[in-house]
């Protein structure tokens, strides 16, 4: 079965979206959306190339995870503090969006 996401934005749980790089970087639509919290797993220079400055204008949080889209890339040691990061977005009723 083909599930590929139809638009560059879905909502995947009440008040948590995931969305692409075209979404990260358009501050209207996190804006319409009322995203408050942004956790980008593909942070850094040669990725998505945000961070907290970037969103300054919209007062929203940042975490950014330097992961490298690679299947020898552990991300463990990663998913602790990312679902600690949602799991307080959550409880301040954010809306979240992951890259």
């Amino acid at each position: 079965m083909d599930r590929k996401p139809v638009t560059p934005v879905n909502q995947v749980w009440p008040n948590l979206y995931i969305g692409d790089e075209s979404v990260a970087r358009d501050k209207t639509t996190l804006s319409s959306l009322g995203v408050t919290h942004i956790l980008n797993a593909a942070a850094g220079r040669h990725r998505i190339n945000t961070g907290q400055q970037y969103y300054s204008d919209l007062g929203v949080e940042y975490h950014g995870v330097e992961a490298v889209d690679h299947p020898e890339f552990d991300l463990r040691p990663f998913f602790s503090p990312a679902a600690q990061f949602i799991d307080g977005a959550l409880k301040k009723n954010g809306q979240r969006l992951q890259t």
